[in-house]
């Protein structure tokens, strides 16, 4: 029967990662520390010692195992710079797999502060480049315009490099900034590139 059990628990073992049936709380100093991996329940492993299978070979051996339950595991202490080794391994993928989900958010999180940095300080670079220059009110209005357009081309320039779908209202103001600069050269009778 010990050969039996030692049989299915290295099976078991080999299949899976250590972390994902050795629960923190089995090892000191690693409850509550970080998010857990996958983790396999210990029902599962329960699981193969109480399928028809296991009984059937083992009646036939004319054995039979009273499976209570599965405990604590124990690693001896000849072990024990190993197991620190894989804790250590293990806080780290936790970690790198923590950083990965929340790359996405960190991802939308910088783009948000940078385009409303750049809205922020356009308006301000552009309203102090247009007073240095002594231009005129309307003057100003249009660089600031010009600018404000400058934004949304670029962003939407990024996302056509992200390969991001399309946004009918960022398409809809470039038209509509465009459309209105170009009227407004026109009709004060200057060219600029739009």
């Amino acid at each position: 029967m010990k050969g039996m059990v030692r049989r299915n628990l290295q099976e078991f073992i080999g299949e899976h990662r250590l972390s994902e049936f050795l629960a923190a709380s089995d090892v000191p100093g690693m409850a509550n520390e970080g998010p857990l991996l996958k983790f396999i329940p210990r029902q599962e492993l329960t699981d193969l010692f109480v399928n028809p299978r296991f009984i059937a070979n083992a009646a036939r051996m004319g054995l039979q195992l009273n499976w209570i339950d599965v405990g604590t595991w124990f690693a001896p202490d000849s072990t024990a710079p190993v197991t620190q080794k894989h804790l250590e391994a293990w806080k780290i993928t936790g970690e790198n797999e923590t950083r990965r989900k929340n790359l996405e958010t960190v991802e939308k999180e910088s783009r948000l502060e940078e385009l409303t940095r750049l809205i922020r300080e356009v308006p301000l670079i552009t309203n102090a480049e247009a007073r240095a220059q002594n231009k005129l009110d309307v003057e100003g209005k249009i660089d600031l315009i010009f600018a404000y357009l400058g934004l949304l081309r670029s962003a939407q320039a990024d996302m056509a490099h992200r390969q991001a779908p399309p946004s009918p209202e960022l398409d809809a103001a470039i038209n509509f900034l465009s459309g209105y600069l170009k009227d407004y050269k026109e009709r004060a009778g200057k060219v600029r590139w739009l």
